[in-house]
């Protein structure tokens, strides 16, 4: 008889949790659901923003379709004050902290203009260089894939450096993907 009860106990404690995690699962998704829009719009402000330290002038852009590799995201052409000034690639790589989004803007002769980082994750004062104005820097005019040992890699910060690098790299190689629509 006392086994009964407390196993009566427990079930109706149990179901009291289920209970209130549903409903609190509910409103999360709720919360989601109502917020979803709004954060999209802040994203897509944040790429804008990003894409427009890139480049000088009046910056317009058009999302390219296409397939440039599993990395990259999304590929903009991009137009200054209404002419052609090439493209960005929005990629993502893997750092010590998770996942790296990056801006890598090309100019209309397939050199890197600009790097700016979209989303990062590293560790405060290490991996978080790499978001430095002074080291992204190195990687203007970059035109062609490299490895580790060509670049100057953040003491104390190699693997976030690797995949700042390994992001340029597929973004390159994106790049050589669009043929001969980067000539326009």
């Amino acid at each position: 008889m006392q086994n009964s009860k407390g196993a009566f106990f427990f079930l109706r404690i149990g179901g009291m949790l289920l209970l209130i995690t549903a409903i609190i699962a509910g409103l999360l998704a709720g919360v989601n659901l109502i917020t979803q829009d709004k954060i999209e719009e802040n994203q897509q402000n944040q790429i804008n923003d990003l894409i427009s330290a890139l480049y000088e002038g009046q910056v317009e852009k058009e999302t390219v379709e296409g397939t440039f590799g599993d990395t990259v995201k999304t590929v903009y052409r991009v137009f200054t004050d209404g002419n052609a000034a090439g493209y960005c690639f929005h990629v993502e790589s893997i750092g010590y902290g998770g996942v790296m989004g990056l801006m890598v803007g090309f100019d209309t002769q397939g050199k890197v203009c600009g790097v700016k980082i979209l989303e990062i994750h590293e560790t405060a004062g290490l991996g978080s260089r790499v978001d430095d104005e002074a080291y992204l820097t190195q990687y203007t005019g970059m035109a062609q894939t490299k490895s580790s040992e060509e670049i100057d890699v953040l003491t104390g910060a190699t693997i976030s450096s690797k995949a700042v690098l390994q992001g340029m790299n597929d973004a390159i190689e994106g790049y050589a993907k669009l043929g001969g629509e980067a000539d326009e």
